[in-house]
């Protein structure tokens, strides 16, 4: 039983990250499309995140709604992680650096390196 529900679940993460994997090929696609003059890179629209992401103009009063629209661009996009999906083997050292350690982990069942910055 307990292997049949792994390999299920292995079977809906892949399907998962291959759909996703399709929706970011079709809008690479399409934004490789639109095209700009004289061979420049096309402008984001107001439908992307990329144009006002970093802004380094934004003052303090307005980093709070701006972070929050980080974390909904994050989450919708799956670049945050659900920390119940991570294990991390802090005993298990693959490195360190200047930045920080590498450590073993897992990532929903599958084995990967952690990085863990340092304080600053």
């Amino acid at each position: 039983h307990g292997r049949r529900t792994w390999e299920r679940r292995e079977r809906e993460l892949h399907t998962r990250l291959l759909q996703e994997r399709t929706l970011r090929a079709q809008s690479d696609f399409e934004l490789s499309q639109r095209g700009a003059p004289h061979g420049e890179p096309p402008v984001p629209d107001d439908r992307t995140s990329g144009g006002y992401l970093f802004d380094r103009s934004l003052n303090e009063s307005k980093l709070g709604d701006h972070i929050e629209s980080l974390k909904g661009i994050g989450t919708s996009e799956h670049w945050l992680l659900d920390a119940d999906d991570i294990q991390v083997a802090p005993l298990r050292l693959l490195g360190s650096g200047s930045f920080g350690i590498v450590v073993e982990g897992l990532y929903c069942g599958a084995l990967v390196a952690i990085k863990i910055s340092r304080p600053r």
